[in-house]
């Protein structure tokens, strides 16, 4: 229970600090995520979920980071405890190509994989894009490690 109450403080802390969609002056975009929910009668659950993306775009180049955490508790034994982090960075090519990158890695004690690290890159283009939508397919070779 200690290791939820500390995630549920420190997802609390960032939620009432950062808004859930800024951008500063740098070019930096984001948006986060919280998630809690506790259930009493013939079990006692409690689980919390906090996720953060975050990307950075400049004339050629897009930076794209993302972390997402979750944890849960079911009469006081560990029923969910998964950390995801990732990365891209997009190479514009064109008004609607562009070359990437993806690095990735996953760690799920609740799964059928202790971790799973992924590490690719391709081509992208961009479907659809307008100020309220924007439509991507990606491809291109990758490896997987579980």
């Amino acid at each position: 229970m200690s290791k939820f109450c500390c995630l549920a403080a420190g997802a609390m802390l960032i939620a009432v600090t950062a808004p859930s969609h800024a951008e500063d002056a740098l070019g930096w975009s984001g948006e986060g995520s919280l998630s809690a929910g506790t259930t009493t009668g013939n079990t006692e659950t409690t689980d919390i979920g906090i996720g953060l993306k975050a990307a950075r775009t400049t004339q050629l180049w897009k930076t794209g980071v993302e972390a997402f955490a979750d944890y849960a508790e079911t009469d006081g034994l560990e029923t969910k405890n998964r950390l995801f982090l990732a990365g891209q960075l997009d190479r514009q090519l064109t008004d609607r190509s562009y070359a990437f990158g993806r690095l990735s890695h996953e760690r799920d004690e609740f799964s059928g994989f202790d971790s799973r690290s992924f590490i690719g890159g391709g081509l992208g283009y961009q479907l659809v894009e307008t100020d309220r939508t924007t439509w991507s397919i990606e491809g291109g070779p990758g490896i997987k490690i579980d």
